[in-house]
């Protein structure tokens, strides 16, 4: 009896030895089937990939030739020793060549798409590329998506890195497919490739919080834990508290940052918007500006040159691809400025012009600004040579209104249709816009 049970212990044993040894050998099959699957896939796609690149090249190197015959004939349009860029408008985009001509940068509708070979379609791009997008919740606050690497057919297709939020950490590096990430897909095949920075990482805003215009504390807020907090909230990508609230219902308030900064980026989102929706032909035309929350340059100071460039350079990161050259893109940059805590006002460059104009609601003598140029000019190749001070603005007539005028003035200039002419209606409008939902 001991002796059977034995043998059909042995037996068993065996069959399920066996058993295992199949189901490994089937597994290995698969993965080798996948394998070669994908390996003829990627085959196919690179044959695609070489042919499109080939039709691409021939189109953009017409197109090259044309700027270049441009060029000739007019040679204010490109100066090699000062111009590094040259602009065209399409239908419903912008489009940058470098005078290396071996770039394009496409825009639109707060995209941007850094790319050798280009065929005027986010949507079906091929090739290798630096990807920004910005997109914004039902409280315009933003979300950021930077990528740089291959894509396939417009989708993240390749090797590539994904970075966090609007930042240069990068928190995925490794294989995608098909617009996703490809670590769970055979991960033993591409272990070599993926490097995962910072796993599972929790979406956070990057919010400074000021008391007036002071910086208290730079940091980011975990929006999961963040509706335990009452008393406070994120709108326009600002830490809004009650206490906004309050000074937006008592007309003798002074602004915060929070306020002000709110309003600086509504007008650039519809700024943004308006803009992509006028004709080709007119925005050849059209002097686009941009509005600088007042944070940027109240964390500068005239002694630290290249720190303040650092500070422009990480807001504008968007655009370090084209050498930060903003001004290829916008006509009119302004800076909302608060002095010494206590006074806001508003400069505008016109680089074309060499000139900075002063947008203030209590006029001061032009010795009063040469501040801001100091510290300003630096940072723009030293093009600024003149300042104006406008007088085609409102003033105020009491020592507490900069805030709301300067929110005014900033409208005014955005030529956004909007009826707001006094500090009473602009601060409905705030109280409305701001208020938790």
């Amino acid at each position: 009896m001991f002796y059977n049970s034995t043998i059909e212990l042995v037996i068993l044993a065996f069959f399920i030895f066996l058993s295992i040894m199949i189901l490994k050998t089937i597994k290995y099959l698969e993965i080798f089937r996948q394998t070669k699957s994908s390996t003829t896939d990627e085959k196919n796609r690179d044959l695609e990939f070489q042919k499109l690149k080939s039709e691409e090249f021939n189109k953009i190197k017409q197109e090259y030739s044309q700027l270049i015959n441009q060029a000739d004939e007019n040679p204010q349009l490109i100066n090699q020793a000062d111009e590094k860029f040259i602009i065209q408008h399409h239908k419903d985009f912008l489009v940058i060549y470098s005078n290396q001509y071996n770039q394009q940068v496409m825009l639109k509708n707060n995209q941007i798409l850094y790319a050798t070979f280009n065929n005027n379609n986010f949507n079906s791009y091929t090739g290798k590329g630096y990807f920004y997008k910005e997109t914004y919740d039902h409280d315009y606050n933003p979300e950021y998506e930077i990528y740089d690497g291959e894509f396939f057919n417009g989708q993240k297709h390749g090797f590539g890195k994904l970075y966090s939020q609007k930042s240069e950490n990068v928190i995925y590096e490794g294989e995608w497919r098909n617009d996703k990430r490809f670590p769970e897909v055979s991960q033993n095949m591409f272990q070599d490739h993926i490097i995962w920075i910072q796993p599972n990482i929790q979406q956070e805003k990057r919010i400074i919080i000021r008391d007036g215009d002071q910086i208290i504390n730079n940091k980011h807020i975990n929006f999961r834990n963040h509706n335990k907090v009452s008393n406070e909230w994120i709108k326009f990508n600002q830490l809004i508290s009650q206490n906004d609230i309050k000074i937006l219902m008592n007309h003798k308030k002074w602004f915060t940052s929070s306020i002000i900064d709110s309003f600086v980026l509504y007008l650039n989102i519809k700024m943004d918007k308006q803009y992509f929706q006028i004709q080709e032909e007119q925005r050849k035309h059209h002097q686009r500006q941009l509005f600088i929350p007042s944070w940027v340059f109240t964390q500068m100071n005239k002694d630290q040159t290249d720190v303040n460039r650092q500070i422009l350079k990480n807001h504008f990161l968007e655009y370090q691809k084209i050498d930060y050259q903003i001004e290829k893109i916008y006509k009119r940059i302004n800076f909302v400025i608060n002095k010494n805590n206590t006074h806001w006002f508003l400069i505008q460059l016109n680089l074309d012009n060499n000139e900075m104009i002063v947008i203030d609601s209590i006029k001061c003598d032009i010795q009063s600004y040469n501040y801001v140029k100091n510290i300003m000019n630096p940072l723009f190749s030293n093009k600024i040579q003149k300042i104006t001070i406008s007088d085609q603005f409102k003033s105020q007539n009491n020592q507490y209104d900069c805030g709301p005028y300067t929110c005014i003035n900033m409208l005014q200039i955005s030529e956004i249709k909007k009826q707001l002419e006094t500090p009473h209606q602009m601060r409905q409008f705030l109280l409305k816009k701001l208020q938790k939902d």
